[in-house]
């Protein structure tokens, strides 16, 4: 089984390997693990060594060397990725840019609001440490909450 490698979010940029067809600076994609088809691949470390499952990563650069791949027919392309940054809701008394806050899921049972999958922060991770990028604009809670759209980039 392999293990979670530590935290590369502090390093920067790190490297991996996507398919060719998702290898174009911005495409995000959520890193879901290891399949065991890997498990006897040459290119194994380099895919997977700097990824952590669930986190939401951004292709910030393509470099021109590819290798055959099990899984994605056209091959893998090597490129350089980060994690993304992340939009959330806010309370409007706590969204202060620049600011690094340990994040905390809201409590909302109000589906068909149409800010519940913002607050729900697809992507963040509880108890994680975030610094806001940018304070959105206030944004329409259905329980009444003063809420504001953050847009949020884990710190290591």
């Amino acid at each position: 089984m392999f293990t979670k490698p530590p935290f590369c979010g502090g390093k920067g940029m790190v490297i991996t390997l996507i398919g060719k067809r998702q290898a174009y600076k911005g495409y995000k994609f959520v890193y879901l693990g290891e399949n065991e088809v890997c498990e006897d691949c040459e290119y194994r470390i380099v895919c997977h060594k700097n990824l952590e499952v669930s986190h939401v990563y951004e292709v910030k650069d393509v470099r021109n060397v590819s290798h055959p791949c099990r899984i994605h027919q056209e091959g893998v392309v090597v490129v350089e990725v980060e994690e993304a940054p992340l939009k959330t809701s806010l309370d409007s008394k706590k969204a202060i840019e620049g600011a690094v806050i340990r994040y905390r899921r809201r409590e909302c049972d109000e589906a068909s609001c149409e800010n519940y999958n913002l607050c729900l922060g697809f992507g963040l991770f509880e108890g994680e440490k975030y610094k806001i990028l940018n304070v959105g604009s206030k944004i329409k809670c259905l329980k009444g909450d003063d809420l504001v759209e953050v847009t949020l980039k884990r710190v290591h």
